[in-house]
């Protein structure tokens, strides 16, 4: 979840204010941390995080998927809750 933080702040990652879905979702994340001083990712009962995983996994992409030899990319994300 930092990464998706540091890509907004760096304005790497825009997100359309108009999709409350995603949005409830990025507020909602919890996280706590286990015994082994591992983090633990939830959201509270009856919600969903299935999108913002989905942000998650394609900010990952964006800045770990690429050999280290290309020039770094910028993801631009705008959701539209019309899909």
């Amino acid at each position: 979840m930092s990464r998706i933080r540091l890509a907004m702040e760096h304005r790497e990652l825009t997100l359309s204010s108009d999709d409350s879905r995603l949005l409830i979702q990025l507020t909602n994340q919890q996280c706590e941390p286990t015994k082994s001083g591992m983090l633990k990712f939830g959201h509270p009962s009856g919600t969903h995080d299935d999108l913002l995983w989905a942000l998650a996994l394609a900010v990952y992409a964006d800045q770990d998927g690429l050999p280290s030899n290309l020039p770094s990319t910028s993801l631009k994300v705008v959701w539209s809750s019309n899909n």
